[in-house]
């Protein structure tokens, strides 16, 4: 049976003039530096000092060893800060730990060669992420130090779908896929801790290059900006989103029917008179 320990692991919490980017770099690095100490652990397989993750949602509860008897954990709040329940806690022995450890120790086996190929890495270099079937991203190695190597998207090249790049939808608002958004905010990531796995990533050794034969690096980045609504593409916007606005008025089931079509109708002749 495992015990909670009453505090969160320190180091987590946000500072009050901390900005979000600022914040999830400095956590980011600690949570690194956990799982370090955590894999010299598993190598000499002890038990205190192990990081144990637990899927949850999308994304992982993270709780230190911090005591072997009577077994503690200790919970990290790292990113969602999510959590398992207090019975799962109380139901955990030491050989669920020792599986953990085990299966870590596989996982610290590949690090290493995730590790190798990071610190091949050279400040300025671009790398590129196979999304698949000829999808890539560009990265752009921004900062390397005797730690840490730090990469941000710059661009999408190859075979990318419109609904990826960016559309506008009849509202004229502006739908992008996810890596579009991504190469557009431009935020730092740690490479080690959340760069796509290295065997996607076209400059590593293990890439599979076998049915993979567009050469990313010799691709011109794909524009994301939009061009500007015409004054009649900027009319159309506007008429679809009352008739949006009408057909969510005819929809609202708790009310008297004659007021919704009211409703409906103020909203059609304002739009109407608009034009």
């Amino acid at each position: 049976m495992a015990h909670l320990h009453k505090d969160p692991y320190p180091g987590f919490k946000r500072g009050q003039n901390e900005g979000l980017d600022a914040y999830f770099e400095r956590t980011q690095k600690k949570l690194l530096e956990l799982s370090r100490r955590s894999a010299e652990q598993c190598r000499k397989e002890e038990t205190e000092g192990v990081l144990l993750r637990f899927p949850v949602a999308d994304g992982y509860a993270f709780y230190l060893v911090v005591k072997r008897h009577p077994l503690t954990l200790q919970h990290v709040p790292f990113g969602d800060a999510y959590e398992i329940s207090d019975a799962h806690i109380r139901g955990l022995t030491l050989h669920d730990v020792a599986v953990q450890i085990t299966d870590q120790s596989a996982q610290h086996s590949a690090n290493d060669e995730r590790r190798s190929f990071v610190s091949s890495l050279k400040k300025g270099q671009h790398i590129h992420y196979h999304n698949g079937f000829g999808s890539y991203v560009r990265y752009l190695v921004t900062r390397v130090t005797p730690t840490s190597v730090a990469i941000k998207p710059v661009a999408l090249v190859g075979n990318w779908d419109t609904r990826d790049i960016g559309q506008r939808t009849r509202t004229g608002e502006v739908m992008r896929g996810y890596h579009a958004k991504e190469v557009i905010a431009g935020r730092e990531i740690d490479a080690m801790l959340s760069m796509p796995h290295e065997r996607n990533i076209y400059e590593a050794k293990t890439f599979n290059r076998l049915h993979n034969d567009i050469d990313p690096r010799k691709l011109e980045p794909i524009p994301l900006e939009l061009h500007d609504l015409t004054p009649d593409e900027a009319e159309k916007a506007r008429l679809w989103k009352k008739v949006e606005q009408v057909v969510s008025l005819l929809q609202l089931e708790d009310k008297d029917p004659k007021e919704a079509l009211k409703a409906a109708r103020i909203v059609i002749e304002r739009a109407l008179e608009a034009e």
